[in-house]
């Protein structure tokens, strides 16, 4: 019933360059070349033409493909990736069409040597069959407690929670500071009357009503 299985190891870390001034933030991803073409065809490296040994350029150690993002921050030249406190340089062989922020994507085999992790995979991602019910082949599968199954569009859903959180909790500073601030203005200007309540009484005297005594205070407080 599955009819797609890839193994990926996605990681994050800095990457250095020629161009880039200072560390850049690049998410790398490690992908099985046989398999990416069916889940992510954004993902599928293009070599640069003319590029001596493009056809073995997926499977080479430490070479990398990066996306528009990543090419414009870093280069084509000089690309270093960090490991732990080391920078460890990399070819750049190619492109992949994926947007967002920058990204490099490389074989599965040469991420697991460049980066330490033998053995380590991050997630397979899996395409069912058609028709096959996804409960079902969950069910056969008998997944052990530390594997989670969960479809792409939980960790959008996931993220979206977690801004959504940081934008309530913002929304709550924001209100706390408005009325902090409105505290402090009616203080102010209550000691403000307090202090002129002889020139508001001379105010009346020559001629002006309370009322328009009350709006001088509301529009001092308005600009205040």
């Amino acid at each position: 019933q599955v009819r797609h299985a890839s193994p990926v190891l996605e990681l994050q870390t800095l990457a250095g360059s020629d161009r880039a001034g200072q560390r850049v933030p690049l998410r790398v991803l490690g992908l099985d070349a046989l398999r990416v073409a069916a889940f992510a065809p954004q993902l599928l490296p293009a070599p640069t033409p003319g590029l001596a040994g493009a056809r073995d350029a997926w499977f080479a150690p430490a070479t990398v493909f990066l996306n528009p993002a990543a090419q414009q921050a870093l280069g084509m030249d000089g690309v270093q990736l960090q490991h732990g406190l080391a920078l460890r340089p990399v070819r750049v062989a190619g492109t992949v069409a994926a947007g967002g922020p920058p990204l490099a994507v490389m074989d599965i085999g040469a991420a697991q040597d460049l980066f330490e992790r033998l053995g380590e995979i991050t997630r397979i991602d899996v395409q069912l069959a058609p028709g096959a019910p996804r409960e079902d082949v969950l069910a056969a599968l008998a997944l052990p407690p530390e594997v989670r199954a969960q479809t792409p569009g939980q960790d959008a859903q996931r993220v979206s929670n977690l801004s959504r959180a940081y934008r309530v909790n913002l929304t709550v500073l924001g209100l706390v500071a408005l009325f902090t601030g409105a505290f402090l203005v009616f203080s102010v200007l209550s000691l403000s009357v307090a202090r002129r309540t002889q020139q508001f009484a001379l105010l009346g005297v020559l001629g002006l009503t309370g009322r328009e005594r009350q709006r001088l205070v509301l529009a001092e407080s308005a600009v205040l």
